[in-house]
């Protein structure tokens, strides 16, 4: 989840562009990676 973390603190930053970060592994939140999906 480290990747997505400035995207989520500062979603200003990124308004308007295209931003990919790869998200794998068993160690995110379940219900974080929940959010992530449905919202982004």
């Amino acid at each position: 989840a480290m990747a997505i973390t400035p995207i989520l603190d500062n979603p200003e930053k990124f308004k308007d562009k295209v931003v990919v970060c790869i998200i794998s592994g068993g160690n995110i939140d379940k219900e974080l990676f929940d959010e992530i999906i449905t919202h982004y």
